[in-house]
Parts: structure tokens; C-alpha cells; sequence
């Protein structure tokens, strides 16, 4: 037989013994069908708003502003202690020149290490510079100072009919003067509101131009410390880190949103507790490795309110979609990982319902954010309320409050 007939006979064979075995063969179960991933609903239409109605609410919002600003500042003149406080922060000082030039200095107190940059950042801002007479922190003619930088972006957005929320927190050293003045003994809130006058100064200031501001300080000294039995840190700064415990950062995103709900084109967003997520608490040791850790790493208790989603899951697009911008660094997605999920970011969408658009560059809250917002290259469509928000010891004199076009093409 050929070569070429035989292969023909081979492949016969074999396509019957294939048909064969076909036939004798259990069928096959298909796949299990793979159940689609529930959508999000579509986001509600936010209310109809004409530019008149929205400068009338954001006039009345600043006249209530400015009214508990003056209040406050009166208040915190009638504790006073700023020479005091002044010469203890120096002293301060005085402990660390043993750190080589460049490193990020530490000083441990008796309720853990307070980092130096935030008592210099205080010294610097507090008082006037050399041969001036104001403090830094109202001394407007300064060299990149950070008013009038705020100031332009506020112009900016408003001229787009976008709110500006600059809100601004202390440090711990401020809202702890006791730490380095420890005569000062307990510190009631009706006599103690922070040690944070010029700062205070500064938000009216920012206020008389127009710049709604959200002053953070009050509610902060009102709830700085809760005494616990069961180790957990109490208070709303870690004590061997720079930044803020879970509960500060949920205190600060309920004063923000209060603000937000105000604002008249506001209706609720979708995400609802109870239904698209829930509240777990936590109480894990917590020690940071994204920055601002002390010397000493010895983990602390820290209780977390843990938002886990039980609904669909709000997609980066859909984030970026989102009415409400976030401007600020390392504080605002502080404890965002998984397992922790209750940062400031996460809280706000708790509790506007609204996912959130975040631009949180590390370190970057000065100018690196402004110039993300502004490289988008989309000119805030469909945004109505960027959120500045900057711990008090950024606020100083530097480069980085140059103003920045955010309206601006690509």
C-alpha cells in the first residue's frame, strides 16, 4: 500500500475510535455560571443650583464662621501662656542639637516623643520674624506666604462656581501643651481652646477674602484625650508618631461633612451604613512604615472603627466622578490599608453617602496636590467643593504656596 493510502486508513481508524469513545462517554457538565458582580446605582442628581444661591449660602456660611472665629480667638487670648509656652518649645530646642543636619528630630516627653519639626514649625509661625512686628502667621508681605496662595485658589473656584473648604487641624503639641509645661496640670476645655491664637488670626484673615475655612481646632480640644483602662491611646495623636489616631481622623470627617451637607447643591449620596457597609471596631498595636515613626517603634493600641464594604465596591472612575475633591497628604489616607479602612477619606464617604476623589501626594499637601488637580487636564468637571485640608504645622512661609492654575489645560 502507499505511503499516502496507509496515513488516509490510519486517520479513518482513528476518527472512528474517537466516535466510539464519544458515544460511551458520560456527557459533560457545562460550567457553572459565573454570577455578575453587583454595580454600584447610579449616582443621584445633585439639586439644581443658579451662582446667586450659591454665594448667598457660602455668605452666610463665612458670617457664621467669622462670629465663632472671633469667639475663639477671645477665648484662647483669656488663657494665654503663649511666653510660657514659647520658652518651654525652645528649650525643647536646646535637647536636640545632637541630631546631624537633615535627619527628622525627635524629642521623647512623657507622653511618648513629639516630633521637633512641629514645635519649630510653631515657633516659626507664632512668632514675627526678624526686625518684624506681627507673627508670621498674619505678616501677609512674607515671601511665599501661604494667605495668598488659598486665597487665589478660592478666586479660582468660585469663579467656576466650586466651593473651597480650607480646613485646618492642630498638631499635638498645640492641643498637649501640658507635654512640655506639665505645671499647666489638667486642662479643662472651658478654659483651654488650643494653643493656636495666630492661627486663629490667620482663618479670619482668610475669612475676610472670602475663603470659607473649617477650624478644626474647638472640637479637637474638646475631645483631645479620653482616659482608657485597657491600654488603648485615648487621645487624638499617636504617641510615638507624627500623625493622628483613627479617631481623630473620623472626628475631623464628621466636621467636614456637617459643612459639606450645608452647601445647597448637596443631596445624599448612594453608599448607605447598614446596607453598602458597616462598622466593625478594632483594636490592633499599631506602628507605622509610611513615615512620621519615632525612634521608638514599640506598637501602641489603637482602636479603629473599621468601615467594611458590603456592597458593590465604588471603582476608581467612579471616584473620580465623585462632586467632592480632597486636597492633602499622608493625614487624609492615613489608616486607609486593608483591614483598617477608617481614615479620613473613607469617614467622609461614611458620612456624605458620596465616593471620594482624593489627591493625597505624600508630603505633597502644599503644592503637589494643587498640581495633580490641575494636570487632570478636565477643569473640574462636575466637581462642587474642593477640600483643602492641612495640619497647622504646614502652614509656613515656603515655595510650595505659589499658586497653581488648577482650571489650567493640559
Amino acid at each position: 500500500m502507499r505511503p499516502a493510502l496507509r496515513l488516509v486508513a490510519v486517520l479513518m481508524v482513528l476518527a472512528v475510535a474517537s466516535a466510539g469513545l464519544a458515544a460511551i462517554s458520560p456527557p459533560q457538565e457545562a460550567p457553572p455560571p459565573v454570577p455578575e458582580k453587583p454595580k454600584a446605582p447610579a449616582a443621584p442628581p445633585l439639586r439644581e443650583v443658579t451662582p446667586e444661591e450659591l454665594a448667598r449660602s457660602r455668605e452666610a456660611r463665612l458670617a457664621r464662621e467669622r462670629a465663632a472665629l472671633e469667639s475663639e480667638l477671645a477665648r484662647i487670648e483669656s488663657f494665654g501662656r503663649v511666653e510660657e509656652f514659647r520658652d518651654a518649645l525652645r528649650e525643647l530646642g536646646k535637647r536636640c542639637d545632637e541630631f546631624p543636619p537633615g535627619t527628622e528630630r525627635w524629642v521623647e516627653v512623657a507622653g511618648g516623643w513629639l516630633p521637633m519639626m512641629a514645635v519649630d514649625h510653631w515657633l516659626l509661625w507664632h512668632l514675627p520674624a526678624e526686625g518684624r512686628e506681627l507673627p508670621v502667621a498674619v505678616d501677609f508681605e512674607q515671601p511665599h506666604h501661604p494667605f495668598a496662595a488659598i486665597v487665589d485658589l478660592s478666586v479660582q473656584l468660585h469663579a467656576h462656581d466650586v466651593e473651597l473648604l480650607m480646613v485646618v487641624f492642630p498638631s499635638r503639641v498645640q492641643l498637649e501643651p501640658e507635654l512640655v509645661l506639665p505645671q499647666l496640670g489638667e486642662l479643662a476645655p472651658d478654659r483651654f481652646r488650643g494653643m493656636v491664637g495666630a492661627t486663629t488670626r490667620f482663618l479670619l484673615a482668610l475669612n475676610g477674602r472670602g475663603v470659607e475655612t473649617v477650624n478644626l481646632a474647638p472640637p479637637f480640644v474638646e475631645a483631645r484625650k479620653v482616659k482608657r483602662d485597657d491600654g488603648v491611646n485615648g487621645d487624638l495623636y499617636l504617641a510615638r508618631n507624627k500623625h493622628w489616631t483613627p479617631r481623630a481622623a473620623e472626628l475631623a470627617a464628621r466636621a467636614v461633612a456637617e459643612r459639606v451637607r450645608e452647601m445647597p447643591w448637596f443631596v445624599p449620596g448612594v453608599a448607605q451604613e447598614g446596607v453598602d457597609f458597616e462598622l466593625v471596631p478594632k483594636t490592633l498595636p499599631f506602628t507605622s512604615t509610611a513615615g512620621g515613626q519615632a525612634p521608638d517603634r514599640t506598637p501602641e493600641k489603637v482602636e479603629f472603627r473599621q468601615i467594611r464594604q458590603t456592597g458593590p465596591d465604588v471603582n476608581r472612575f467612579d471616584e473620580r466622578r465623585s462632586p467632592i475633591v480632597v486636597l492633602s497628604d499622608s493625614f487624609a489616607k492615613f489608616y486607609s490599608e486593608e483591614g483598617q479602612s477608617s481614615s479620613f477619606v473613607d469617614h467622609l464617604r461614611r458620612f456624605t453617602g458620596w465616593p471620594i476623589d482624593a489627591i493625597t501626594p505624600m508630603g505633597g499637601g502644599e503644592l503637589q496636590c494643587r498640581q495633580a488637580l490641575a494636570q487632570r487636564g478636565d477643569k473640574l468637571r462636575g466637581k462642587k467643593v474642593v477640600i483643602w485640608l492641612m495640619q497647622e504645622d504646614n502652614l509656613r512661609p515656603i515655595r510650595g504656596f505659589r499658586p497653581v492654575d488648577v482650571f489650567a489645560g493640559r
